[in-house]
This record gives C-alpha cells, sequence and structure tokens, in this order.
C-alpha cells in the first residue's frame, strides 16, 4: 500500500503532444491539478463565453517540459485563430482532463 509520502511525492501530471498542422508543429497539452481545475472553474465564472476556449488553451496547453505556453494576455489573439483548431486543442484538453466533450461550455 502506498504512502501518503510516496502519493506527495509522484508527479502524476501527463504530458500530451498534439499535432497542430495548421500552425506548422505540435504543442503538448497537459493534465491539470484540482487546484488547476478550482481556478480554471473560478476564472470561467468571470470569463467572456467568447474567451473561454482560449482561456482553456492558456490553462492547458505548454512545451514539453510542461511550461505553459499561453497567459492571460494572449486570449485576445488565440480567439482569432482557426476556430476548428480551437476545439481540437480544447477537445484535447478534456480529454487529458476527464472532462465532459461541453465542460467548456458548462462553466
Amino acid at each position: 500500500m502506498l504512502t501518503r509520502e510516496q502519493i506527495k511525492g509522484v508527479n502524476d501530471t501527463t504530458l500530451t503532444e498534439v499535432e497542430v498542422p495548421e500552425w506548422g508543429g505540435s504543442v503538448f497539452v497537459r493534465s491539470l491539478s484540482g487546484g488547476d481545475v478550482a481556478k480554471l472553474r473560478d476564472r470561467f465564472a468571470k470569463t467572456k463565453e467568447d474567451d473561454k476556449f482560449a482561456l482553456m488553451l492558456v490553462a492547458c496547453v505548454c512545451s514539453e517540459d510542461g511550461a505553459q505556453l499561453f497567459d492571460e494576455s494572449d486570449i485576445g489573439w488565440l480567439r482569432e485563430k482557426n476556430m476548428r483548431v480551437l476545439l481540437s486543442l480544447v477537445n484535447e484538453c478534456n480529454a487529458a482532463n476527464g472532462f465532459d466533450d461541453d465542460e467548456t461550455e458548462k462553466n
């Protein structure tokens, strides 16, 4: 049986590489911690509907080492990107975090 300390010491964040041919390469999507999800849901409650897809990408899209690629200052231009690409990446974020397909829209 695992101990509290063993569980505490495990890095259980997952990274999934996602090809984005429209952008000419790939990005990584990370799983979120419980705390990250709580912050994201709080932020969704205060965010315009138009910005929720971009906000999800800010939270989940990262580099190979897990560092966030975007911050909230990127939301304006992110929402101007190809909607099919945005939806595909949001779906990858949802899958990486066990969210329902429409979790982003619910919050």
